[in-house]
């Protein structure tokens, strides 16, 4: 057992550190509080799993017919219908991140579509 353990046992109840009065602070700012004009872009990877539900019916499939690929034609289509979908859809995205269009309504925009919005519209 340590010293300390002997000394700090002994303390009395309930002489923890009082709450600040709200008054008695007044916020400094040290920089301005506005955003900037551009973002970084350290997560513009796109998210993995785009047709794993169907991956996992057509895996599912192979498992219950012992891995016979003609039993699972149905999924095995299903499946190769979802990847020509999101090869179809990443393309389309490429393509207008590298020329920096706006899509109105676009939830997931990268950040040069980002950087080309707060140039038309900068924050005040």
């Amino acid at each position: 057992m340590w010293l300390s353990d002997k000394l700090f046992a002994f303390r009395a109840p309930g002489k923890g550190r009082k709450p600040q009065p709200p008054n008695a602070t007044v916020f400094q700012a040290i920089l301005p509080l506005k955003l900037k004009d551009r973002v970084s872009g350290k997560h513009d990877q796109s998210k993995a799993g785009d047709c794993l539900y169907e991956m996992s019916l057509v895996i599912a499939c192979l498992k219950e017919n012992e891995y016979e690929n003609k039993l699972c034609q149905k999924e095995v289509s299903a499946f190769n219908g979802c990847y020509k979908k999101y090869l179809k859809e990443t393309a389309e995205s490429k393509a207008a991140q590298q020329k920096g269009i706006l899509v109105p309504g676009d939830r997931n925009l990268t950040r040069k579509q980002i950087a080309r919005l707060l140039k038309i519209r900068p924050m005040l």
